[in-house]
């Protein structure tokens, strides 16, 4: 004889080992769905991050390259002055 659940809905179902088993199939999907959602929403906040500081690097990368720049032309004036080169190097 197979004896019936009351689900929240109201509606009966069977209580035999299948349904049982589903039922408990079902509750595990769910949290592993909502693991994934969490995973997910993590991962995109650590997806920000690392574009945050990969902006930031660059943004670094850019003004000490500038800096190198400034610091090459003012190493070829010193070089013209003191005649420590047969001609200007045309670095532009």
């Amino acid at each position: 004889m197979k004896t019936a659940v009351e689900t929240e809905g109201g509606v009966e179902e069977p209580d035999g080992l299948t349904p049982r088993m589903l039922r408990a199939l079902d509750q595990k999907m769910d949290r592993v769905l909502m693991e994934l959602r969490e995973t997910k929403q993590r991962l995109t906040a650590v997806e920000i991050a690392v574009g945050n500081y990969a902006s930031s690097e660059m943004s670094h990368y850019g003004s000490l390259q500038g800096r190198m720049d400034r610091l090459d032309d003012r190493l070829d004036r010193i070089e013209r002055r003191l005649e420590l080169t047969d001609a200007p190097l045309d670095r532009g």
